[in-house]
């Protein structure tokens, strides 16, 4: 009759025959002891983490691509900084499957937003981020994977025995880890491989690393200066001495949830089809691992704008954007064509010390649209630079009138005369070269420009919106941009956003210009009609006779009086 024994009792009988059957036995050889070692080794090595590692269906062809730049992007809770860590961990080991990367003695880096980040990142890699279960078939423990079936599910067998769920072993193997130095609070500086790989790790508040060569760079969250994004970009340039198919590549893996403008190039050049540059987006609703009830309890934390881009992955600036509605190859933009000389001509300025920026647009004579068809950004240049360049611009035709920011224009800089604002110093550049507009304004002879920033972003914003049935232009824009003309119009117009912080004021990112945008907005504030032009002729001198020279002519002997009693 059968046997039946507890569980408890089998061990017990199975642990007797095991002393048994090792006191019949001889002492094993030594090469059979050399063996055993390397069987365990061999387990071992099967177990590592990065074997076993298996990305999401979704992010597998993130692994085979091999562009310059791939941006992994989307929400929280979506496998982005997983899959990084992964390729990176392949990239130093030498492991990379897909043979994208030099074996041996390459150099990386690893810039994250700060040193929490550094920190997470370090964890990802030395401690486990996934699970493991004996395959039912083989009984060889492989990563808990998705349904082959649905991939937005676990596997049915790994979903019903998740009690042989286990850690898997870390994504990096410490052996092969020859060296790491470490900063003052414990995260890593510079590790030294035993592949010959290098890695540089630094927090993005800090200065970048200027000089280096990378054969890879992993870019995680938003950077806070941009000079580390322009060194890595200068860093991973192919070299002629590199295989082509090792030439440098890097990563960037975010949730946007701040404007940057650096990002939000990558991503829009990924979108226009860019050969170097690749997006993969994914969010917690693709990720299996994430059940439907943490999924819902995620959802319902968040705000409807959180849930854009932390939940759904939008980019930042396509939330906060403000002018989201502009489309320069669709309803607002025009091919170049010459102006006709019936056409009442308008300037914009938006003056500073690092950028002087200048807009020019048109009326039609049926103020069907306003046309903006020329611009200009000078670089640290003055009033005289600048009264040049627009007698340059200014053609057959007077200005109708020139706006001017009302706030610089009454500031006083150094070095100007008494009494004298930069708005006087320059209209009086730009009466050196014999020009003035048609119509004098209050501001020097500038018009001032509109400085309520909400007030005139509404305006510009109507001058976008298709207008409705009423108008005799139903579904046309007011604003026409010719195509090319200023495309450093067109991309800060993209770039603009409301700030998280105060809804009615602009994102102010440093160090990136936006006053060409201004100088559109001042001109929608000020919402001119149409004029009929007045001809100019070249070298015309000053006039005499209108309210500005008599205002500068009034100034000038006030100015002489007081120097006058000044020495009595």
């Amino acid at each position: 009759m059968p046997l039946e024994l507890s569980q408890q009792g089998l061990k017990e009988l199975a642990a007797k025959f095991m002393l048994a059957a090792q006191r019949s036995q001889p002492q094993r050889a030594p090469a059979a002891d050399r063996i055993m070692r390397l069987a365990r080794k061999l387990h071992s090595l099967r177990m590592e983490g990065l074997r076993l590692y298996s990305a999401l269906p979704h992010l597998a062809e993130f692994h085979a691509c091999t562009c310059q730049w791939r941006l992994l992007f989307g929400g929280n809770r979506a496998s982005k900084t997983e899959s990084a860590m992964a390729e990176a961990c392949r990239v130093w080991t030498g492991t990379d499957p897909f043979d994208k990367y030099p074996p041996t003695n390459g150099n990386s880096t690893v810039i994250a937003q700060d040193e929490d980040g550094l920190a997470m990142l370090w964890r990802k890699a030395t401690e486990s981020s996934f699970k493991m279960i004996p395959d039912e078939h083989t009984g060889i423990y492989r990563a808990v994977r998705p349904d082959p079936n649905n991939p937005l599910v676990l596997d049915p067998y790994d979903e019903a025995y998740k009690e042989k769920w286990k850690d898997a072993a870390p994504l990096l193997p410490m052996r092969m880890v020859a060296h790491i130095a470490w900063t003052a609070d414990g995260i890593p500086a510079n590790i030294r491989f035993t592949s010959g790989w290098k890695a540089l790790w630094k927090p993005s508040g800090g200065p970048a690393t200027q000089g280096d060569h990378y054969q890879f760079a992993l870019l995680d969250e938003q950077l806070k200066r941009d000079d580390h994004f322009k060194e890595t970009t200068r860093g991973i340039v192919p070299l002629n001495t590199e295989i082509p198919k090792y030439w440098p590549k890097a990563v960037w893996s975010a949730t946007s949830q701040r404007a940057n403008h650096q990002l939000s190039s990558l991503y829009r050049a990924a979108q226009d089809g860019s050969p170097h540059i690749r997006m993969f987006h994914t969010t917690i609703e693709l990720n299996p691992f994430v059940p439907p009830e943490g999924k819902k309890f995620y959802f319902d934390s968040l705000t409807p704008e959180e849930r854009r881009t932390r939940y759904y992955g939008e980019a930042a600036d396509s939330v906060h954007a403000i002018y989201g509605i502009y489309d320069p190859m669709g309803i607002h933009g025009c091919e170049p064509f010459a102006l006709p000389l019936s056409w009442c001509r308008y300037a914009v300025t938006d003056p500073g010390s690092a950028h002087l920026a200048t807009l020019l647009f048109a009326v039609d004579p049926d103020q069907c649209h306003a046309w903006v068809y020329d611009g200009f950004d000078l670089i640290q240049a003055d009033h005289n630079v600048w009264a040049a360049e627009m007698a340059r611009k200014q053609g057959d035709r007077k200005f109708e009138a020139i706006l001017f920011d009302s706030h610089m224009g009454k500031e006083r800089s150094v070095g100007l005369e008494m009494n004298q604002n930069v708005a006087t110093q320059y209209f009086e550049a730009l009466r050196s070269y014999g020009l003035a507009p048609r119509s004098i304004g209050s501001l020097q002879g500038f018009f001032p420009a509109q400085g309520d920033v909400a007030a005139r972003q509404e305006s510009l914003l109507g001058w976008m919106r298709p207008r409705d049935l009423s108008s005799p232009h139903a579904g046309t824009p007011y604003l026409q941009v010719m195509k090319g003309v200023c495309p450093e119009l067109d991309e800060q117009i993209r770039r603009a956003c409301m700030n998280p912080d105060n809804i009615n004021k602009r994102l102010k990112l440093k160090k990136v210009p936006d006053d060409l945008v201004t100088c559109l907005e001042y001109a929608a504030a000020f919402n001119p009609g149409y004029w009929p032009p007045e001809p100019c002729k070249d070298n015309e001198p000053p006039e005499v006779a209108n309210a500005y020279d008599l205002f500068q002519e009034k100034q000038s002997r006030m100015r002489r009086r007081m120097t006058d009693l000044a020495y009595t």
